[in-house]
């Protein structure tokens, strides 16, 4: 048990928590005063923090750590459109459990607060549809008489179960904080790191101290802007300053030194014992080989067979409730059940591919969500994924069958240019980082040819996807309801203007992985060109993709990609009956290591073909690279805009 000199330091040290808090929390300052000074400060914000703490006390006890995180917020509301910030939420878990909560809010009432406590705190499991099922919950509730100048108060203390989680700090929010401090208390004996990312440790300050055997860190900072919210950045890991606390090792009663995650191969050492013996025979399993695999399929022609079928036959469902988030079930289990998550997924396609004396490994991957690298962390924080990995001769291949239409051979886009954890042995990791894929091996290419019948544009195109292209829109075509994959091809294929129409399509190759997705489609576009006098004004460049998306100047986050793609199209105009050519449009290109793109023109007897591609060859465009982005666009956005001249014939 803890002895009685811990108990009473932890309880000092969290009296001195709450005692620093006591000026602020409860009714004091001069409500008037306080909203004006702040208001005057912060005059187009609806509220801002004026606190955010948080004090990690880690103890031993009985050769066990003990963990536990007391937060305080405290937040000033300002304008008149604040109440969307009244609703709280808290979430717990096995690995954090939630206690001594208390929320209240401070109602101005001339020179003084009246204190209006929140009453209900309602229990609910996160309603993620990518979820079969988890143990996270969400405590939620609402603070009363949220109005201008008012002040929420939030404490509640977190209890963390496993000493690999403790998260993350990370004070920047979307309003502006005018306080924020992060004080972690430990035990002599224990080992800690900080991990700091995106010059952190350049604004937060950071003080150190030992009293009484313990060990205190202090990080604070003040008047933290607020992040920027905009549409396609990457997550906030990747720009905005934050801290990863890891408990490297602590001493024993025995005076032994137990490692947590020390190094890399700590984690790779715990990970391990979540995977160990998981490639058992089972007859089920084989009885499904014996139906998809021949004799005499060569080793990489039955690894392909068992990756479709699972992706074929193995629903995916997250399923995340305690240890069970890590461990993953048996091959067998989830052959029983049908489904599995990316765990479960892994298991059977290893399982199936051992029973065929094929060697395949577990692999811990994070997606692109997550900016980390486990040469850089060895820490959870890193990765929130698994899947199979086959080596071929020098080569990996990655096989991830929770993305369902993924061919045999690519990286699904969420874990390009990952590093990889990959079980080689009992004891040994191999880092292998997931190759990005290039813009060659995601096209996208479209030929069509159209002729002008009665004022309007009419033609037929075949239009070919490969690659993460094709992955993306086979999601979106394979439907069970026909009029959605109608709107879906509608827009896929929309040019010229909104009066165009799809009149008939055939999809070929959607079920075949191995072979690009064919889309034949007859179209026709209405008041579409320009006709002044005796002469036709006709923009060749009907899909108007790319042109015009400039990143604004005051942008400041990066820009997220899916995957790197080829666009690329064969028009051929044929010209009119009574018309000749006036005027063709020059050929025109740019190349940049971010996007590139030519343009070019041939007249052909009584047709025009023109050849048009561009590449986006990034997965981020940071905002060093926008100006040169901008300047390609530009450059692209200007040939998009030339047009086909066509004069009618003098007749004879």
């Amino acid at each position: 048990m803890m002895n009685y000199t811990n108990k009473l330091f932890i309880g000092l040290l969290l009296v001195i928590f709450l005692g620093a808090l006591s000026n602020l929390y409860g009714q004091t300052g001069d409500p008037e005063a306080t909203f004006a000074r702040y208001k005057s400060l912060y005059p187009d914000e609806q509220a801002i923090y004026l606190v955010l703490k948080q004090h990690m006390n880690i103890s031993m006890a009985n050769d066990s750590l003990m963990i536990t995180t007391s937060h305080y917020e405290e937040m000033l509301h300002l304008g008149e459109n604040s109440k969307p910030y009244a609703q709280g939420k808290i979430y717990s878990s096995s690995f954090i459990r939630v206690s001594q909560l208390d929320a209240k809010t401070l109602v101005p009432a001339k020179k003084k607060y009246e204190v209006e406590q929140v009453k209900e705190f309602k229990e609910s499991f996160d309603k993620d549809s990518n979820i079969f099922y988890d143990d996270v919950k969400y405590i939620n509730f609402l603070f009363p008489a949220i109005q201008p100048g008012a002040r929420t108060q939030l404490l509640y203390t977190e209890k963390v179960t496993d000493p690999h989680f403790l998260g993350q700090y990370r004070p920047a929010t979307f309003i502006p904080v005018i306080e924020s401090e992060f004080v972690v208390t430990i035990d002599d004996g224990i080992d800690i790191n900080f991990y700091t990312f995106h010059g952190f440790e350049d604004i937060y300050s950071r003080e150190e101290k030992s009293i009484g055997g313990k060990r205190i860190f202090r990080f604070s900072g003040k008047n933290i802007p607020k992040i920027k919210f905009e549409a396609n950045s990457p997550s906030l890991s990747y720009d905005e300053p934050h801290l990863i606390p890891v408990i490297r090792s602590f001493t024993s009663s025995e005076n032994e030194k137990v490692k947590v995650l020390s190094s890399l191969q700590d984690l790779y050492s715990w990970y391990r014992g979540f995977i160990h013996d998981l490639k058992k025979e089972d007859p089920s399993i084989k009885g499904i080989l014996d139906s998809i695999v021949n004799p005499e399929d060569t080793e990489l022609e039955k690894v392909r067979k068992v990756f479709y079928w699972v992706q074929d036959n193995i629903k995916y469902i997250a399923f995340e409730q305690g240890m069970r988030g890590l461990i993953p079930h048996p091959g067998s289990y989830v052959l029983n059940n049908r489904y599995g998550d990316c765990k479960g997924m892994s298991s059977i396609i290893i399982s199936m591919l051992h029973q065929l004396g094929i060697d395949a490994k577990f692999a811990w991957i994070g997606s692109r969500d997550l900016p980390y690298k486990y040469s850089q962390l060895p820490s959870p924080m890193v990765d929130n994924h698994m899947i199979a990995a086959y080596q071929h001769g020098k080569d990996w291949i990655f096989l991830d069958a929770t993305g369902q239409y993924i061919p045999f051979g690519y990286p699904t886009s969420m874990i390009q240019g990952k590093e990889a954890l990959v079980a080689v042995e009992e004891d040994h990791y191999e880092l292998v980082t997931v190759p990005v894929q290039t813009p060659s091996e995601s096209i996208m290419s479209d030929s069509y040819t159209y002729s002008i019948e009665k004022g309007m544009v009419k033609g037929e195109g075949k239009l070919q996807l490969t690659g993460h292209a094709r992955v993306f829109n086979a999601y979106k075509m394979i439907k069970s309801n026909k009029t959605s994959v109608d709107n879906y091809v509608n827009r896929l294929l929309s040019r010229g203007s909104n009066k165009f129409f799809v009149d008939n399509y055939q999809i070929a190759h959607l079920d075949n992985r191995d072979e690009p997705i064919a889309l034949d489609y007859q179209f026709r576009v209405e008041d579409y060109y320009r006709t002044t006098g005796s002469q036709i004004f006709f923009n060749m460049n009907m899909d108007k993709g790319m042109a015009g998306s400039t990143i604004k100047p005051d942008r400041v986050h990066s820009l997220d990609n899916e995957y790197q793609y080829v666009n690329s199209s064969e028009a051929i105009f044929n010209i009119p009956e009574g018309y000749a050519v006036s005027f063709v449009p020059q050929d025109s290109g740019i190349d940049t290591d971010i996007f590139s793109y030519k343009i070019t023109y041939t007249q052909e007897a009584n047709r025009i073909v023109q050849k048009r591609d561009y590449q986006i060859k990034y997965l981020q465009l940071h905002p060093q690279q926008f100006p040169v982005w901008n300047e390609a666009i530009k450059h692209y956005s200007e040939s998009m805009r030339q047009v086909v001249i066509l004069s009618k014939k003098e007749t004879e």
